[in-house]
Formats: C-alpha cells, structure tokens, sequence
C-alpha cells in the first residue's frame, strides 16, 4: 500500500480581545487540509497545536479554523486515518503570514 500525505494551506490572523478589560490577544488560524498529490480536500482531518488543548477536525471541505490560541510559535499536528501524519514546526500565530 503506497503511504498517502496530507499538506495543510494556513493562514494566521491576530485577533483583538472583546473585552476593553482584558486586552490580551487571541490567534485565529485558518486553513484547508489536502491530499499532497491530488489537492483534493480532506475531511475529518484532526487539527492540532502542540502544548496547547487546542483542536478542530476539518469539514466536508477540508476547512478549519482554531480560535483562542495566544500569539506565538507552535508545532501544528495534522491526523487523518488512512493517511501518513503531519506536523508543521514552528507555526507562527498571530503575524498575518501564510504558512504553507
């Protein structure tokens, strides 16, 4: 059986606080989990942050958004029975960058 990969397309946003109080920001990370070879998207992927409980499964169209990490540097965990795991080291949240 030939092992199958999957690549995640992100991009990260730096989110202001509700509240005036507390003005500590939060990180948005979007993105579409794909097959490598094909670009067709994955569903049911588990999208994950190292160090954080911070976790999303991917939609019918391969689409995710986490919400609520703080600003920084993570290691972004991508699972999907069926397919060889992923992680992208070094995901920088926060700075606007897309991540591929």
């Amino acid at each position: 059986m030939r092992a199958r990969y999957l690549s995640a397309i992100v991009l990260s946003l730096l989110v202001p606080a509700g509240s005036s109080e507390a003005q500590e920001s939060t990180a948005r990370l979007v993105g579409t989990i794909i097959e490598h070879e094909s670009g067709k998207p994955i569903s049911g992927a588990r999208v994950a942050l190292s160090g954080t409980d911070v976790w999303v499964v991917s939609d019918a169209r391969g689409k995710f958004t986490l919400d609520g990490p703080r600003p920084g540097a993570f290691d972004m965990h991508v699972e999907r029975l069926g397919f060889q795991s992923r992680v992208q080291s070094g995901l920088q949240l926060g700075d606007q960058r897309v991540q591929q």
